[in-house]
C-alpha cells in the first residue's frame, strides 16, 4: 500500500481509504442501497486494515449514525493506527437545532460522533456540505474550538465550492483559526467538473483531494454496457435508472476506453479509474465505498495499478468536454 501526506499537513493516508456510505441500514436513503449489517461492516473494515487501509471516512449522516457505530466498532482494536474521518451538517432529529451547521449544533453532533466511535478525537472533521444560513465566520470558529479543546485534530470541506474554499482560508488567515487540509468532492473520469476550479484552488492551498464516487456510481466499474438496460448495482434503481439514457456516446466512449485498458493490463476496469485518480497531483486518497469484501479488495488492487503516460493522455483526452477542460489548467499569454 502506497502512502501520502493528507495535503500539506504531517499525517499520511492509505492512497485507498475505505468509505462507509454503506455502512448500516437507512431506509430513508433506499438508492444509496439496502444497507450493509454490522458483521459486514466490520469485516469489510477489518480487511481493510489488514491490507494497509489506514485512512477510514464515514459522516453522521450514513445510516442516520449507525455507520459511525459500525466503524467505531470495528477500529477498536487497532484505533491508533488509523485516520479516522467523519462529517457533519446532516439532520439528526427533529428539533430546529438538530442539524447544520451552527456551532450550537457543531459541537454537539461533535460529542455525538465521538460517542458513537467510541473514541476521544476524530482525526480530520469535515463540513459535508456549505450552508448559507449560519455566518461562515461561525462556522469556523466552530471548527477551531473543536481542535483548541482536543476533540478534532485536522479539519476539512465536503462538496464546497472553490470560492467557499477560498473565503475559508481568508477567514481563517485573519482570525488565526484552524485551516482546512483537506477537501472531498465528487471526482471521476464521468465527472471532471472540479478541474475548472476546485482543483486549481486545492493546490494552490495545499489541500488534499479526497474524490468521492471514483467509479460514477459503479458507471467505470465495466459492468453496463451502452444499449443494454441495467439489471444490477446502483444504475438500476432510483433515481439512477431514470437517467441511464441519459449517459452520452462520449461518457460510453470513456467507459469502453478504461475496460479497453483494464482488459490489456489484465485488471479491472475499476482499478483502472481508480488509478487515473490517483494520477493526479492533487489527489492524496480515493474514497472506495465498498458494499462488499469483492469490492474492497478490488479498490485495494487499484493501489498497485500504475498507469503509463500514454494510457493517462488516452482516458484525458477521450473523457474531455467543454466542462472539462484539460488539467493542468495551461496559462495562455
Amino acid at each position: 500500500m502506497e502512502y501520502r501526506r493528507l495535503g500539506e499537513s504531517g499525517v499520511k493516508v492509505s492512497v485507498i481509504a475505505l468509505g462507509a456510505m454503506n455502512f448500516g441500514l437507512n431506509p430513508d436513503k433506499s438508492w444509496i442501497g439496502p444497507g450493509l449489517n454490522e458483521e459486514d461492516s466490520v469485516a469489510i473494515t477489518r480487511y481493510a486494515f489488514d491490507q494497509g487501509v489506514n485512512f477510514i471516512d464515514t459522516a453522521d449522516l450514513y445510516g442516520h449514525g449507525v455507520s459511525e457505530e459500525y466503524v467505531g466498532k470495528a477500529i477498536e482494536p487497532f484505533r491508533d493506527e488509523i485516520v479516522l474521518a467523519t462529517k457533519l451538517n446532516a439532520q439528526m432529529g427533529p428539533g430546529p437545532n438538530d442539524g447544520g451547521l451552527s456551532a450550537f449544533h457543531m459541537v454537539r453532533a461533535c460529542e455525538a460522533s465521538l460517542r458513537r466511535l467510541r473514541t476521544d478525537r476524530i482525526d480530520l472533521y469535515q463540513l459535508h456540505t456549505q450552508r448559507f444560513d449560519v455566518p461562515h465566520e461561525e462556522v469556523l470558529e466552530a471548527l477551531d474550538r473543536l481542535v483548541r479543546d482536543g476533540k478534532v485534530i485536522y479539519v476539512g470541506c465536503s462538496n464546497y465550492a472553490a470560492w467557499m474554499i477560498a473565503e475559508a482560508r481568508g477567514i481563517c488567515a485573519r482570525r488565526d483559526l484552524a485551516q482546512f487540509v483537506s477537501v472531498q468532492p465528487r471526482y471521476n473520469l464521468i465527472a471532471r467538473d472540479i478541474e475548472r476550479d476546485v482543483l486549481a484552488v486545492s493546490e494552490r492551498y495545499g489541500l488534499g483531494v479526497l474524490p468521492w464516487s471514483p467509479l460514477a456510481a459503479g458507471l467505470l466499474s465495466g459492468k453496463y454496457h451502452r444499449g443494454e438496460p441495467p439489471t444490477e448495482g446502483r444504475w438500476s434503481v432510483y433515481p439512477y435508472n431514470e437517467r441511464f439514457s441519459e449517459i452520452t456516446d462520449q461518457q460510453w466512449n470513456t467507459v469502453e476506453a478504461v475496460v479497453s485498458i483494464a482488459e490489456a493490463r489484465g485488471v479491472e476496469a475499476a482499478q483502472v479509474a481508480c488509478a487515473w485518480l490517483l494520477s493526479r497531483r492533487a489527489v492524496s486518497s480515493v474514497l472506495g465505498g465498498a458494499n462488499s469484501l469483492e469490492q474492497m479488495k478490488t479498490y485495494i488492487g487499484a493501489a498497485e495499478v500504475k498507469l503509463t503516460g500514454e494510457e493517462t493522455a488516452q482516458l484525458d483526452e477521450v473523457s474531455r468536454s467543454e466542462f472539462n477542460p484539460p488539467w493542468p489548467p495551461q496559462l495562455v499569454v
